[in-house]
């Protein structure tokens, strides 16, 4: 957008990256209207950048940008926000064809007389093409036809240019009832003001942010109002409105007393370490004595941590450990206060949710379909999970079956295992191959065993499910199969027939 005259181009780009603004710079803009003197921009990205100078170096014209946080200072904002107005409207239903509303929009823009200079932008930029063409009929008749165009776009420009001046005092005695801007000079300390946002993942929030950070030095004056601000080291902090600046004010009460922070922190920290190296002493000490009276109600562990002939434990010296790490300090010691890190869980917490989860449907605690069948010919409960994705069996059923049939071999990368839960360092996960016969149906599953001592089941998940449900959709083979007899069948000859089956029945509950 020109400054003086208004006249405004709009030009839709596929992205906002420094590249595709200087092509379009260079090849719709300059081409058509020339390089000009100066180029105001804000602080994106783009144009804090020793490539955007080097540009504007190149095609031989200066840039300057606006302070942070003041879009007054950027007359391009008032046209965005008019443009934004005109596609909400016009393109509220079809939202992906907004760039076909940007040139009526621009050329309706020109054609209008701008309230600033009282003429349109096409009026004060000679040669240029009128926007929105007028049928010759309806156009006024001249008092002068043979008047001269260069006096007449003079003329307009030196109106223009007293519009420009009345309506800035304007604005400027509107502006000043709300009270003028602090003037600063180099050398001044003042206070920057901080525009900081909530962010939920470092529990941090908008509201209770601290609104100025100083104090900081006052460099120069860039311009009015607008100031460039450095910390005490001299480094250079950037350039500052006067109205995100405050003035720096020296407290009038001084202390009375001084307190030496860091030889309290350095005592802090000793008297902490030894009331760790204490604290672990007495928890493996704990531990010791607690092995040879190990309580009936221990924890349940959740998950095996079985292997192919031996089971890895966790060591005494790691179970202090971990017992000193979730154990907080008493805050009642001298010097005490501080907390110990926890150390991570052995699962993660989305394998925590998983299992969590298994657990409940194993315990009936949320209730499932279920049948009765024979798994590696043990007859076994069959849970049916149509929600889940993985297959489990118990702990408890994996010790029966052993107990008939021999050790089953254990799988490490089995499908049935979960990824998460494969990545765990600190535990192992293993799984083992099982067939399973549900009305004389077969099916072999890879299932993650579960310790679960107290449940001897097995946990179909949602593939399982839907494979054993397509086995029993199907007719069986062989007698069971309905046939349709040519021979009529009298009540005496049913009841025989009747009796027969029943001493064969009998026959075969004797064998």
């Amino acid at each position: 957008m020109d400054q003086f005259s208004k006249f405004t181009k709009l030009y839709p780009m596929k992205n906002q990256k420094l590249e595709t603004i200087m092509d379009t710079l260079q090849l719709e803009y300059f081409s058509e209207y020339g390089v000009p003197s100066e180029i105001l921009t804000d602080n994106g990205g783009q144009f804090i950048t020793n490539r955007w100078r080097e540009f504007a170096a190149d095609i031989g014209c200066s840039v300057r940008k606006t302070s942070p946080y003041n879009p007054q200072s950027n007359p391009v904002e008032r046209v965005m926000r008019e443009l934004g107005r005109i596609i909400r409207v016009y393109a509220h239903e079809r939202q992906t064809r907004w760039d076909k509303i940007v040139d009526r929009a621009e050329r309706t823009i020109n054609a209008t007389a701008h309230r600033s200079t009282k003429f349109r932008p096409v009026e004060l930029h000679p040669g240029v093409e009128e926007p929105l063409k007028i049928d010759p009929r309806l156009r006024p008749i001249e008092e002068d036809e043979n008047s001269d165009d260069e006096a007449e776009l003079e003329r307009k420009i030196e109106e223009a240019a007293q519009t420009l001046q009345k309506r800035a005092q304007q604005r400027k005695k509107q502006t000043d009832k709300h009270g003028e801007a602090d003037t600063y000079q180099p050398g001044d300390k003042i206070w920057i003001k901080l525009h900081r946002r909530s962010d939920a993942n470092r529990r941090l929030t908008r509201k209770i942010h601290l609104v100025y950070d100083g104090p900081y030095v006052v460099r120069a004056e860039v311009r009015k109002n607008a100031y460039l601000v450095e910390d005490g080291e001299g480094t250079t902090l950037g350039t500052f409105n006067s109205r995100q600046i405050k003035p720096h004010r020296e407290a009038k009460l001084k202390p009375i007393a001084e307190i030496n922070m860091l030889r309290a922190k350095q005592e802090i920290k000793r008297i902490a370490r030894m009331d760790i190296e204490k604290f672990v002493k007495d928890v493996k000490d704990v531990q010791k004595s607690s092995e040879t009276n190990k309580s009936k109600n221990k924890e349940d562990i959740i998950l095996t941590d079985e292997s192919d002939n031996d089971e890895e434990k966790i060591s005494d010296a790691e179970k202090s450990e971990t017992e000193t790490k979730r154990n907080p300090l008493d805050s009642s010691k001298e010097g005490g206060g501080q907390r110990l890190r926890r150390k991570k869980l052995l699962v993660s917490e989305k394998g925590m949710r998983h299992i969590s989860r298994l657990m409940r449907l194993i315990s009936g605690k949320q209730p499932l379909d279920n049948v009765v069948g024979l798994v590696e010919n043990q007859q076994m409960k069959i849970l049916f999970d149509h929600r889940g994705e993985f297959n489990v069996v118990t702990e408890a059923a994996i010790r029966q079956i052993e107990s008939k049939v021999g050790r089953l071999e254990r799988l490490r990368n089995s499908a049935s295992i979960p990824a998460y839960l494969k990545k765990e360092k600190k535990i192992k996960v293993r799984a083992v191959k099982l067939n399973i016969i549900i009305a004389n149906r077969e099916l072999n599953i890879e299932a993650m065993i579960l310790n679960k001592e107290e449940e001897i089941c097995v946990l179909f998940g949602r593939h399982a499910c839907k494979e054993m449900g397509r086995k029993l959709s199907k007719l069986p083979k062989g007698n069971d199969e309905l046939t349709r007899w040519d021979i009529h069948l009298t009540e005496q000859d049913r009841k025989k027939m009747l009796k027969q089956r029943e001493k064969k029945m009998k026959q075969k509950t004797k064998l």
